[in-house]
């Protein structure tokens, strides 16, 4: 048998605290988990999750240059 990870956990948390956890990540690392499977990929690049993205661009600051109007968050992170 084998046996589960501690993370496995993760994708059974209520929605609040996921939303919470994931606006303290980096932007390449929110990206990153939303690539790993497809329930990550359904919540984290949903519209509704516009305000996850927001905060963690926000939460770098200068580090990024200004997103251009037309392009999306996780567009942006990932160019």
């Amino acid at each position: 048998r084998r046996k589960k990870g501690s993370l496995s956990v993760l994708p059974t948390l209520p929605l609040d605290i996921l939303f919470e956890i994931f606006m303290r990540l980096g932007p390449a690392d929110l990206l990153h988990l939303a690539r790993t499977n497809k329930a990550f990929r359904n919540v984290l690049m949903s519209r509704q999750s516009a305000f996850v993205w927001k905060a963690v661009l926000d939460a770098v600051g200068d580090k990024y240059p200004p997103r251009p109007p037309e392009m999306s968050e996780p567009v942006w992170v990932n160019l």
